[in-house]
């Protein structure tokens, strides 16, 4: 249980890494600031930073709760069960931020393809734990 607990809050953590390097001037930085209408020197604040740490640490424990009650074992399990993860969670958010909020239709691309990333790194750290630990 201890071992499960400490997978989940790594894969969580190379989640959120993977956003701070998404969303630098190295990747999608550039574009997504500029997607938001913000200055392109405008820093991601410390709040922003810890809730999304926070909430990718829920979404490891729920990815990693459902992993264990059905039983994912094989690397397409994982695969499948990230992108449905992203399907059912993320992806409809974002297009509702879209329609309904007016946000520019290039932040589906590059905040989704980021949840989906997160998603998919979640996912192969509990495969890879797995083939290794278990």
């Amino acid at each position: 249980m201890v071992f499960i607990a400490i997978i989940t809050v790594l894969s969580a953590f190379l989640a959120f890494l993977l956003g701070l390097l998404w969303y630098s001037p190295m990747l999608f930085g550039a574009a997504w600031r500029a997607a938001l209408k913000r200055k392109p020197g405008a820093k991601i604040p410390m709040k922003m930073r810890v809730t999304l740490c926070a909430l990718w640490l829920l979404s490891a424990i729920v990815y990693s709760f459902v992993a264990q009650a059905i039983g994912l074992s094989s690397v397409s399990d994982y695969l499948i069960f990230s992108g449905l993860m992203f399907l059912c969670f993320s992806l409809p958010v974002k297009i509702m931020d879209v329609i309904y909020a007016g946000q520019a239709r290039s932040l589906i691309m590059i905040e989704g393809l980021y949840y989906l990333t997160g998603y998919i790194l979640i996912g192969m750290t509990h495969y890879c734990a797995a083939l290794i630990f278990v």
